[in-house]
């Protein structure tokens, strides 16, 4: 059976979302929102991706909020 990721806090995302390359300091803030409202899963995915990768879903993300 696979381990269910747990809910990252919010000071979680933030760290995470802020230190991707090229990201504004209003995405971030949107970001962070985003992923506390999302899915485990859509974080889940943003920590596993490939730096250069990052930033694209995170615009993706917050476009379909």
């Amino acid at each position: 059976m696979q381990e269910v990721p747990s809910k990252p806090s919010s000071q979680e995302i933030y760290n995470v979302v802020s230190n991707v390359l090229k990201i504004s300091q209003h995405q971030v803030l949107r970001a962070v929102k985003r992923f506390m409202n999302g899915t485990i899963d859509e974080f889940d995915m943003l920590k596993n991706l490939p730096e250069e990768q990052k930033l694209d879903w995170i615009l993706l993300c917050i476009n379909d909020y």
